[in-house]
Parts: structure tokens; sequence; C-alpha cells
């Protein structure tokens, strides 16, 4: 199917030819996409972002959606203006508020124009018209055309200024309600043992058959048990783990006596834990470098499964760990998603739907929170996650309950002074009084109640109760 798609592509002459081969033909075949092979400025578009990300090919999703959303767009707008016939023909000033129009109509606007029923279509196609409008000035100035770039710029000006008011504020105040109002249910601990020990059973068992006798199913089933069983551990995004490369892998780093000094430093426990992980880095978003760390029961697995690879049918060349047999030009590798989705019904878990990879990330950022780590122990762990520290507090620690009832409340509750230690204090006080103590059962004073008794050594001299006062006055204004 897909490579008579390709062969239909010869007619796209702008088209680049990994838009043809590996992007287009993999397009759902409906009027959306009929724009998108036949709109130039959609696939000189598509063609930019196929050289700008022909190193990583996994974002060939990302570039077949922002066509197609360019796509509804053009398809938005011929419905209100009739004399649009290509999406160029819309980077012109007096088109500014139709384009605001079909943004509306394609994030679902309310019949008050209040709120959006999606918001983010309503940021994304302005931040895409915008970085389209550009593509289409660089060919206006390659051809020379002076007056269609000062119409552009005109254009995306406009359409700035008219986004800021009329889109972006309704749009973002529509996302933060929503994202206040989303309750996250983060996987409870008796599953995730439950996850983990399916995993750990199940991948021994495909271990020891695999070392036994080579078969297809049980390689497959070893390296979807050894994938999420590393991304269960270690909480990384599914995307960065299922693209793991054997160079990767393989330059993986130990702790030992033979090649570091520093373990020789390390206790008894520690070196246990030393000799049980290694680590190695891969690519984690936005480019960064991002740690794993891989139990030696983890690593026998991966080296039987890369051992076993070309009786698996494996290409060669295919340079991911969790590399399958090729259906196309493009290289394939198993998907983290749907074997978590699986593993997480079979395992029996009672909230199945809450084992997810974020939803993972999020478990692991929140339960820091409990062990009130510090200010480094908290880059440490954002590090290790991927992303930034403000990133870590602001999206992955959810708040916990708990420490709002408990924590918060008491101070809340000084701030009103209503602080029970200092009322405490205060009845003791006024326990320890002489004159409290000559207090009659009636309520009133008895001058006569400890008669005979001495008071000369109990007796407060004036100045010193005067400075009992001043300090219990200056403990209350420092707290």
């Amino acid at each position: 199917m897909i490579l008579s798609r390709t062969l239909q592509m010869d007619g796209i002459e702008m088209a680049s030819d990994t838009l043809k081969r590996e992007v287009l033909p993999v397009l759902k075949n409906d009027g959306v996409a009929q724009v998108v092979k036949y709109d130039e400025l959609i696939i000189a578009y598509g063609n930019k972002l196929c050289i700008k990300y022909r190193a990583h090919k996994h974002h060939q999703y990302m570039i077949r959606q922002r066509m197609r959303q360019a796509a509804r767009f053009l398809l938005k707008i011929k419905e209100i203006r009739d004399d649009v016939h290509d999406l160029a023909a819309c980077f012109h000033p007096k088109y500014v508020d139709d384009s605001i129009a079909a943004i509306n109509k394609m994030a679902n606007i309310s019949d008050n124009a209040d709120t959006y029923s999606a918001p983010t279509t309503a940021t994304t196609v302005g931040t895409l018209l915008k970085d389209i409008g550009d593509t289409l000035k660089i060919q206006c100035m390659k051809k020379d055309e002076e007056e269609r770039i000062k119409q552009i710029d005109r254009f995306l000006i406009l359409l700035v200024d008219e986004l800021k008011i009329k889109v972006n504020r309704t749009a973002l105040e529509d996302q933060k309600d929503r994202t206040r109002k989303k309750k996250v249910i983060l996987p409870s601990k008796s599953d995730i043992q439950l996850l983990h020990k399916y995993l750990t059973v199940n991948r021994r068992k495909m271990f020891q058959s695999l070392k036994k006798e080579f078969s297809f199913d049980c390689w497959k089933k070893l390296a979807g048990f050894v994938l999420i069983s590393v991304q269960l551990f270690n909480r990384r995004r599914a995307g960065e783990l299922e693209r793991v490369r054997i160079c990767d892998f393989e330059s993986y780093q130990t702790l030992s006596a033979e090649n570091n000094d520093f373990f020789l430093t390390l206790n008894q426990e520690s070196k246990q834990t030393a000799e049980q992980y290694v680590r190695f880095e891969i690519r984690g978003k936005l480019g960064r470098g991002v740690p794993v760390l891989l139990h030696t029961d983890i690593v026998k697995c991966i080296e039987l499964i890369l051992h076993h690879r070309s009786r698996a049918g494996v290409d060669v060349k295919n340079p991911f760990v969790f590399g399958i047999p090729n259906r196309s030009d493009s290289y394939h590798y198993l998907r983290a998603t749907e074997l978590l989705r699986k593993f997480a019904v079979e395992c029996g878990a009672e909230k199945p739907t809450t084992l997810r990879g974020t939803a993972l990330r999020k478990h692991f950022a929140t339960t820091c929170v409990a062990l009130e780590l510090t200010d480094s122990e908290v880059s440490d762990v954002a590090n290790f996650m991927g992303h930034h520290e403000k990133i870590h507090h602001k999206h992955y620690r959810l708040s916990i309950p708990a420490n709002d009832i408990l924590n918060m409340s008491k101070l809340l509750e000084k701030v009103m002074g209503n602080d029970p230690n200092e009322s405490e204090e205060s009845e003791n006080e006024e326990n320890d009084d002489p004159q409290t103590k000559n207090m009659s059962k009636s309520g009133e004073f008895d001058p006569f109640e400890n008669e005979g008794e001495d008071h000369t050594n109990n007796a407060t001299p004036p100045f010193a109760k005067a400075e009992h006062v001043r300090n219990k006055g200056k403990a209350i204004a420092d707290r």
C-alpha cells in the first residue's frame, strides 16, 4: 500500500525524495491529504522541515501533523473567502481578519466567543502561520519580489497583533483552566510493584528459553520485557528508550576496582551497589544527554537480544537496540507506549490506566517532595529526568494535600494568632503564678491559704517579672 502511494507521488515536482517516499505516502487518504499534496507552499514548508530534522526520522510524524494543520487552515479560510485558492494567497493584509476567523473555527470557539474547545489548536496554528510566512518570504527574496515581501511582512505584523488580542489570551486562559481542573491520578506503589514483578518473572523466563533455542516470538517478547523494565526503573520518556542506539549501549561505564580509584574509597554497601549497575548516556529531549542505569541482569538480556539480532531478520544497518525487521526503507523499533499499556493490563494492576510513562515520571518527582531533598539533590533529580529544574517544579512535582493540610495549616494558624503552643505556655505560666495558686475554689484571692509557709525564696522581684514579660514579647515577635 505504501509502495503504491509512493509511486503516485512522482507528479509533485517540488516535493523532495524524503517527502515523497517517507512522509506523504503515510498520510491518511482524505480531503486534507489532497490539499497537502498539491499546495506548493505546504510542500515547500514540508521540504524545509525534512531538511531540518533529517538526522532524526521520528520527527516525520510531527512534519505530517504540521502539514495537515496547514491544509486544514486553508480549507477553513476557503469556506470564508471564495477568492482564496492556495495557502500563499492568504499572506496578504486584507486576509488577516479572515485568518483569525479561520483559526477560531479550527479551535471550535464557543457561540459567545469566550472559550475554545481546542485551545492548543488556537495557539499552534498562529505559530504555524508565522513559520510558513517566513518560508514564503524567503522564496520571494530569492525571486527578488520586493512588493510581495512587503505584503507578507505587513500581514505577519497584523497577524501577531491580532493573535495577542483575539486568540492567545483566551486560549491560554482555557489551557490553564483545564490544567487546574484536570485530576491527575498517580500510580499506586502496589500497582508499580505488580508490574515490576510481572516484568521480572517473564523476562527471566524468556531469557532462559532464548538461551536454549532461538525463537523469533521469544526474542521479540524478551526485547519488549527488557524495554519496559528499563523504562519503569529509570522513569525515562518512552521515545528516548525505544530509540536507544547500539553504540550508546556499548559505551556503558561501570564502577570497579580495576578501572576506578574512587571505587576503593566506597564502603561495602556502596561497592555492592556499584557492582550491580552500569551507566550510559542517550539523547534526551532537545538534544540533552540523559543517563540510563541498567542492572547487570538487564545487560545480559540486551547482549542476548543483540546476539540473535541477525537471526531475527533485523537489518544490519538498523542502529537501534530494540530494532525489529523493517517493513519499508526506514528502520523500525519496538514501541514502548503500546507495550506499557499491554503489560499494565496483563500484570493485574488495580488501576492499569495509571501505569503510563508520564504518570510514572510524575510519581517519581512527587515522591521526592516527601523526602524533603536539598536544592542540590532536586537539581540532580531534574538532570537525571532530563528537564530543566523549573519544568521539574512546575509540571512534574504535584502538590501533596497532606503537606498543605498538616504543615501550611499550622503556619496560617500562627499568623492568625492561634498558636496552640503559645496557649500552652501561657497556661503553664498562669499555673506557676503565686497569686493564681492562692485563688480559692470560688475564684477569689485568699491571702491566708498558704499561711505559715515561707515565701522568702519563692518571691519574684518586680524587675525580674518585667524582664520575663519583655522576653516573652520578643519570642512572639521572632515567630
